[in-house]
């Protein structure tokens, strides 16, 4: 996704391990459309992606620890420190992408519970992903590794 010349001011920017995996993941959990990718000059690593999911960017990159290991993946660092929700509309939307993000290998933690100011959230837990869904729907999707 391309934003010109007035980007949003926040985006989210994740690393991970087995960036093209995780990638592939997003695609058949959350239809994610990866728009831009590069690799690394090993061939293995994703030095830079970018994913429209449900209409918002999020961009990711594997692990470099050799550009001094300021990023890493929740799996490096024992657990994610942040979550991405994804807001839909309705009660069922939230089922449905649950559902799909299950079927595509992320673990329910819980299904359908009311939080506080009333958001009706299900929440599912990867190992290769930060995205979770809310209706507000919540998908909390957390990299585990």
């Amino acid at each position: 996704m391309a934003f010109g010349p007035n980007p949003p001011p926040i985006q989210a920017y994740i690393c991970v391990k087995n960036g093209s995996d995780v990638i592939a993941f997003y695609e058949k959990a959350f239809g994610a459309m990866c728009t831009f990718k590069k690799m690394a000059d090993d061939g293995k690593r994703v030095m830079h992606a970018n994913l429209d999911v449900y209409g918002s960017e999020v961009m990711l990159h594997d692990e470099f620890p050799e550009f001094g290991g300021i990023l890493m993946s929740p799996a490096t660092r024992g657990g994610a420190s942040v979550g991405i929700h994804i807001n839909l509309p309705k009660p069922g939307d939230v089922d449905a992408a649950v559902e799909r993000a299950e079927k595509a290998g992320a673990a329910v933690v819980f299904k359908r519970k009311i939080h506080s100011g009333g958001a009706l959230r299900s929440s599912a837990r990867s190992l290769r992903s930060y995205l979770g869904v809310q209706r507000t729907a919540e998908i909390l999707l957390t990299n585990c590794e």
